[in-house]
């Protein structure tokens, strides 16, 4: 009976061991997927505030609300003349992450960051 138990334990405990660490790059993966549009998105209304105003900090302003309003950190907006091109960046917290957050050494992945550019939509 003793031998069972032993046996169930360390069986689960290589499951924790190779599941936990799963689970968070599979999160760390999906966030960074499910999140690709909310960039593009961010950069295009970027883009079409400044084809409209021609004024890059209001630009910049548009795509921070457009960020917030999606839960996300707007981390940088360039913008380069020839061709019109905005690229942001914006920071997604990983959720469901078990180990991530906890660890100090992986606290860098905690968040996800992710990049969107647009141009001129004619």
């Amino acid at each position: 009976m003793r031998d069972f138990f032993s046996a169930v334990l360390k069986i689960v405990l290589i499951l924790v061991l190779v599941l936990v660490p799963l689970n968070d790059l599979g999160n760390y993966l999906l966030t960074q997927y499910n999140y690709e549009s909310v960039a593009k998105k961010v950069a295009q209304e970027a883009m079409n505030t400044y084809v409209e105003t021609q004024s890059l900090a209001t630009a910049q302003s548009v795509a921070m609300t457009i960020a917030q309003r999606n839960g996300v950190e707007l981390k940088s907006l360039e913008f380069k003349e020839q061709p019109p091109v905005i690229k942001v960046v914006i920071a997604v917290p990983v959720k469901r992450a078990i180990l991530l957050p906890r660890i100090e050494q992986l606290k860098k992945y905690s968040k996800v960051e992710i990049s969107g550019t647009a141009t001129i939509e004619y």
